[in-house]
């Protein structure tokens, strides 16, 4: 296979794929945790074949420079944090809330769940970045 050079980023010279497409599937890949086969199945769905080897590779190869350079983004957070939960009704469903919030009250991450009916017995547990 041919590969092809990236004009735009050098840092991903040599790879066959474009560099969006790479950043898109090891962003999902690092914040949402779904398994490298569910990823070619969401890229197959938008017409990309990828193989989940290639996904794997790109997550070793590129994990430490992203980290350093989504790191520049990251909100500061103080000394301590809490957690809380409280749930609402939206539309007749149950959601439950769960926030990070720091000691001057601003929430550092946060996480939603809706529930109905049966569902609502389930035991749910953070997630866990």
């Amino acid at each position: 296979m041919a590969r092809r050079a990236t004009p735009l980023n050098p840092f991903f010279d040599g790879r066959w794929f474009d560099d969006e497409i790479i950043i898109l599937c090891l962003r999902w890949s690092f914040r949402y945790k779904p398994s490298y086969r569910d990823l070619v199945e969401m890229m197959g769905e938008r017409g990309l074949p990828v193989a989940h080897t290639t996904i794997l590779r790109w997550a070793v190869r590129y994990a430490e420079e992203f980290e350093k350079r989504w790191r520049r983004y990251e909100r500061p957070v103080g000394g301590s944090w809490r957690a809380d939960e409280t749930y609402f009704k939206v539309r007749g469903r149950w959601v439950y809330l769960y926030r990070a919030v720091d000691a001057k009250g601003k929430t550092v991450d946060f996480y939603c769940i809706c529930f109905s009916g049966s569902e609502g017995r389930k035991h749910w547990a953070l997630r866990e970045d």
